[in-house]
């Protein structure tokens, strides 16, 4: 009886303590940090990203994003999401603001350094 009293508290314990890093993520609006590590458009023409988080590199996540938005994305760049407002900032790969998603804010010249990095094709190439 007091072996599964002690498993019992030691995952009651393990509980609280996901929950609790779970809430303060959320409620300090942290910036999780991933990589841009693919790009493409789907069967319908949308455009989407593949994202690696950086504290989860086997995982890649596959997200639609808006077509206004793909001009500001490649492979390579830097992505902060925020877990609680969803709000995302972009980085090229020398630390330069590309896109924020909160303000809207853009940089066309990375844009096009994006485009070039492409073979000169479309944005999405």
């Amino acid at each position: 009886m007091g072996l599964l009293k002690g498993v019992f508290t030691v995952l009651g314990v393990l509980v609280l303590a996901l929950v609790g890093i779970a809430a303060y993520l959320y409620f300090t609006d942290y910036a999780a940090q991933a990589t841009i590590t693919g790009k493409g458009t789907d069967s319908s023409g949308n455009p989407y990203v593949v994202v690696t988080p950086k504290l989860l590199p086997g995982v890649h996540v596959q997200k639609t994003i808006p077509s206004n938005v793909a001009d500001f994305v490649c492979v390579g760049y830097q992505v902060q999401f925020h877990v609680n407002t969803q709000a995302y900032r972009v980085f090229d790969k020398s630390g330069a603001l590309v896109y924020d998603s909160a303000t809207g804010q853009s940089n066309l010249g990375a844009a096009a350094r994006c485009a070039a990095s492409n073979g000169g094709g479309g944005v999405l190439g």
